[in-house]
């Protein structure tokens, strides 16, 4: 009966550090895409807006699109 609850213990305790690496691991992700992908993301759009509202045309909304996506935000 003993070695039975050492297993049943042991099985209870695995599956609580997966759970838990689980989320510490989400939130990481969560906090990462919070303080650098929301700025990609905004001069993506303020782009997109300066293009639907014709400030700039085509070909200067291409280069600076993908200039956008070369650079890596500042770590």
């Amino acid at each position: 009966m003993q070695g039975n609850m050492y297993a049943v213990h042991t099985v209870w305790m695995a599956l609580a550090w997966i759970i838990g690496s689980g989320l510490v691991f989400a939130i990481i992700v969560f906090l990462f895409e919070a303080i650098y992908g929301r700025e990609r993301n905004n001069a993506e759009e303020i782009l997109e807006h300066r293009y639907a509202a014709g400030e700039i045309d085509t070909a200067e909304y291409e280069r600076r699109l993908s200039e956008l996506r070369k650079t890596k935000p500042a770590a």
